[in-house]
């Protein structure tokens, strides 16, 4: 499913991609090796200190939360980086996608995306609504096409979507609201 959204992405994607998913530890590392061969981005796992950077996928590191934390980039504008938190597990995972969409909202504010996918659990559901709360955007994969749909169902009970679409639109999707932002996008 994140193989099919990934692989449809562009490369001259006009964003930086953080994805956050519940996963062993030792296994997001192998995850991103096996993206850079379907993606036209560069994937990598966090790194604490890692820059968003637009064109750039990074993979949350498994084992610690993944926080966004705003700095100015380059350009003199703003933008995120990455800062590895051992804080407890959030619903009972680290890292936890609440954490990292709550963290990015505060930095990205309205030029911020947020994607849901498959999961179990209620993890992602007060991420989604901060970055609605924030003016973001907030994306959800239609149940027709989830294995699980606890965490996109989360989203939808804190009415914080503001788009269910199948798998095959989410990304024309994507970036149809990227291109439609101005500022830095994550």
């Amino acid at each position: 499913m994140l193989d099919t959204l990934l692989a449809a992405l562009p490369g001259d994607l006009p964003a930086g991609v953080v994805i956050t998913q519940h996963m062993p530890i030792g296994f997001t590392a192998p995850l991103a090796e096996r993206f850079n061969r379907i993606t036209s981005m560069p994937v990598n796992e966090t790194k604490n200190g890692d820059i968003i950077e637009t064109g750039r996928m990074l993979i949350s590191m498994a084992g610690v939360h993944t926080v966004v934390s705003g700095v100015m980039g380059e350009k003199g504008s703003k933008t995120g980086r990455i800062v590895h938190s051992n804080s407890p597990p959030l619903h009972g995972v680290r890292p936890a996608v609440d954490t990292t969409f709550e963290s990015a909202a505060q930095v990205y504010g309205k030029n911020i995306v947020s994607v849901i996918l498959s999961g179990m659990g209620h993890d992602a559901g007060a991420g989604a609504l901060a970055i609605k709360q924030a003016g973001g955007v907030s994306l959800i994969c239609d149940e027709k096409d989830c294995l699980v749909y606890g965490m996109a169902r989360s989203a939808i009970t804190k009415n914080a979507v503001d788009k269910v679409l199948p798998l095959s639109k989410l990304a024309a999707e994507i970036e149809r609201v990227i291109h439609g932002m101005e500022g830095n996008h994550v």
